[in-house]
């Protein structure tokens, strides 16, 4: 026997390499040298790597940091193993090739990564990019000389045509000199004619004859001097195109020297014109003239990419490699002390009255000790067997127990066999999954639920003895949410699977509705304050100041109007909110279900002609007791909805809404169904929930009022989709208990409603 609290490892403590120092020093020690190793790398980085941005050289330097870090604790781990095998301790020679083997599977990958990214990168920018950088610097180039070209010779042609016109009304006798007037207007309505922003005539000596703009308030300046010299010299082209302001090309001016032959007023004078500016073709030259500037040294600065790319992926893959070093060491810490553990305790067993032993053979190492703790459990085996007799009795009542209480659980549960058959379930498994009691007996898991395939494939071949999935089940046109754990039986042999179903569809819409509510309470609050003041504000800016404005009157109305209706839009909004966040407490009377359900359909049939409306309802009443307002606004509801689904499908003209009342055992039932576009795949358990909306402009709060609302009264709410076999579109359903009267011998006084178990909870 040993002493109780000896260890049983039997190996010795040591320090580590710094045991030696205390704590404070160490991290003192370790913070000043980090910190130089940052500023020293940052630096280094920054000044000597051309055209490395200091983001880059900061994160350069954290990796490295972060290299260095790891090195020390590489270090320092690495000799604890070397002590230990020095020692001779259990575990020390696995211990060192896991961390070897690590670090080489680690190495290689990274040194192939390194040369091949390299080489690609190279090949893709050389061959590839530069290339192709180039040739749009010229195809955009050419494009702009063409485009300025064609818009000079068109000009060009225009203008000349324009001195001839000119020319040919001198003629005739209208001129600056001789009608000034006249010559002006005539001179505009050429220039509006021709889509000149301008037109300017000046003489020989530089004066200006005659000018006429086209853009109200806009005067053009004359072109420079140099345009003028350029055209005004002996055998020169006597025409110019050219830009008035470069830097931004807003507009453009023509001049063109005139003769004789064409003008006799304006002999050896010019004629210019402006034209028009286009902001829009502006910004494109200037886009392309941009590119060029900035792609002509492309091929420079992916030389300086690939420099920065080689210095950081260095860095990075040292971290990498240092870093897989330490999971290396952590991963064989985590094999090799239990390992250690484990032989050690077995070891301590068998120094017990146990004689009997494996034939553990040389080479097993490390692992032959578990052959001793198996000899051990052997020995055992025997001396246990009536206790095992014992316990299977005990399990036998244990089992049915458990029958008895998984008979009676709100969960539902399976039993499967190894090969996805179902061997057992109850009746809460039956009803989740929409069978009849015990029908899903012997059936494939993957025919009754295939939502669960892939979970059950993955515990078939997993170790882990518990598995759990979220999955969303629909059945009979209602989804469901449903938590999914799959468990088998035995860990080592899996005889059977035992998988829970748990639907949590209620839970998580109730966390929802709860978490909603509260931001919308906290959303209408801080909206509501400031509405008033903006529509008083607006209102009376409009009633104080409208008959003093003359100029943009209209602009001002319409402007304060804006305000208030967008106001009034938000005010809504806000009530919505309100309506959801805080619900009025129902004030309970006795109401006709049919009668508030035709209400509901009046309004909807008269201004919607196109859509066939019908109803099915029973002639008698069907008496509930509920708030009749908010039942009504309930049903209203889920008819605006069907009206809004025919309408978005398109098909308005086929349109069908179809209103039915009826009695169902304890409850009463509202069916408002449509065949428009039915309810979406994807989130359909979800559109009863606050802001879950399909549409455009909606707020997504109409559904989460409606169930909130049937719910305060004790029913059910749910949406079922029809399918094509139905004519496809969707059902949206209501359940409220029946408000039931009972005769008795001494009155006939109405008795309560049907209470339902979830009024009793």
């Amino acid at each position: 026997m040993r002493k109780r609290g000896a260890s049983t490892d039997g190996s010795t403590r040591s320090g580590g390499p710094l045991s030696g120092l205390s704590n404070r020093t160490l991290l003192a020690g370790l913070a000043i040298v980090a910190s130089l190793v940052f500023f020293i790398t940052a630096y280094t980085l920054t000044h000597f790597v051309e055209g490395l941005p200091q983001a880059v050289s900061v994160l350069f330097s954290l990796v490295l940091l972060s290299a260095i870090a790891l090195a020390i604790l590489i270090v320092g781990s690495l000799a604890d193993i070397f002590r230990s095998s020095k020692a001779g301790l259990r575990g020390a020679k696995l211990h060192r090739r896991l961390v070897g083997l690590l670090s080489i599977v680690a190495v290689i990958p990274a040194i192939i990564a390194f040369v091949l990214s390299a080489t690609v990168l190279r090949a893709f920018s050389d061959e590839y990019f530069v290339e192709r950088v180039t040739e749009a610097n010229l195809v955009s180039r050419d494009f702009a000389n063409g485009y300025f070209n064609a818009e000079s010779r068109k000009t060009g042609l225009q203008v000349v045509q324009l001195a001839t016109d000119l020319a040919r009304q001198a003629a005739g006798g209208l001129s600056p000199e001789t009608a000034p007037i006249g010559f002006k207007r005539y001179l505009l309505g050429q220039s509006i004619l021709r889509g000149f922003a301008g037109v300017t005539l000046v003489d020989r000596n530089g004066r200006i004859i005659a000018k006429v703009s086209a853009v109200q308030d806009m005067d053009y300046d004359l072109p420079p001097t140099e345009s003028f010299l350029e055209i005004s010299d002996v055998g020169a082209t006597p025409y110019i195109f050219n830009a008035l302001d470069h830097e931004t090309l807003s507009a453009y001016y023509a001049m063109f020297r005139v003769d004789s032959r064409q003008s006799g007023y304006l002999d050896g004078g010019y004629l210019i014109v402006y034209i028009a500016e286009n902001p829009a073709l502006s910004e494109q030259l200037l886009g392309i003239r941009n590119f060029r500037d900035e792609t002509k040294d492309v091929r420079e600065r992916l030389a300086e990419l690939s420099q920065t790319f080689a210095i950081g992926y260095g860095l990075v893959m040292v971290f990498l490699l240092l870093g897989a070093i330490w999971i290396g060491l952590l991963v064989a810490n985590a094999i090799v002390g239990p390992v250690r553990r484990l032989a050690t305790a077995a070891e301590s067993v068998s120094s017990g009255d146990l004689t009997s032993r494996v034939d553990v053979r040389r080479g097993d190492g490390e692992l032959g000790e578990l052959g001793h703790a198996f000899n051990d459990m052997t020995e055992q085996l025997e001396a246990q067997r009536d206790d095992l007799i014992a316990a299977n009795e005990q399990s036998d009542a244990r089992r049915r127990f458990i029958e008895t209480v998984v008979s009676g659980v709100p969960a539902g549960v399976l039993n499967v066999s190894p090969d996805g058959r179902i061997a057992l379930s109850n009746p809460s498994a039956d009803r989740i999954l929409g069978r009849d009691l015990g029908r899903v007996t012997g059936l494939a898991l993957v025919d009754v639920v295939p939502e669960v395939a892939p979970l059950f494939e993955r515990a078939q071949l997993s170790t882990v003895t518990d598995l759990r999935d979220q999955i969303e089940l629909e059945r009979k046109g209602l989804a469901r949410i449903i938590n999914v754990r799959i468990s088998p039986d035995d860990v080592v042999r899996r005889s059977s699977y035992v998988v829970t179903l748990d639907d949590i569809t209620e839970l998580v819409a109730a966390q929802r509705n709860a978490a909603w509510g509260d931001v919308a309470r906290r959303i209408a609050h801080e909206i509501k304050n400031p509405l008033t003041p903006i529509q008083l504000s607006a209102e009376r800016l409009k009633r104080k100041y409208a008959h003093r404005i003359e100029e943009d009157r209209e602009i001002f109305d319409r402007c304060t109007d804006t305000i208030i209706r967008h106001v009034g839009d938000i005010g809504r909004m806000v009530n919505e909110f309100s309506s959801f966040a805080r619900m009025p407490e129902p004030i309970m009377a006795k109401e006709d279900l049919c009668e508030i359900a035709r209400s509901a359909l009046f309004s909807f049939s008269v201004a919607n002609p196109q859509i066939n409306f019908t109803t099915d309802m029973p002639d008698e009443p069907v008496t509930i007791r509920c708030d009749g307002r908010l039942i009504g606004q309930a049903a209203v509801n889920l008819v605006k909805n069907a009206v809004e689904s025919i309408t978005e499908s398109g098909n308005a003209e086929n349109g069908l809404i179809a209103v039915s009342v009826r009695i169902e055992g304890d409850e009463a039932i509202l069916d408002v169904a449509d065949n428009g576009r039915g309810l979406p795949t994807e989130g359909r358990s979800r559109l009863t929930e606050p802001y879950m909306t399909t549409r455009e402009k909606g707020t997504g709060l109409g559904l989460a009022i409606v169930r909130k609302a049937v719910e305060e009264h004790g029913g059910t709410f749910s949406l079922i989709d029809r399918g094509a076999e139905e004519g496809r579109g969707a059902t949206a359903r209501i359940a409220l208990p029946v408000f039931r009267t009972v005769s008795t011998p001494q009155n006939d006084e109405p008795d309560e409603p049907a209470v339902t178990e979830k009024e009793k909870a």
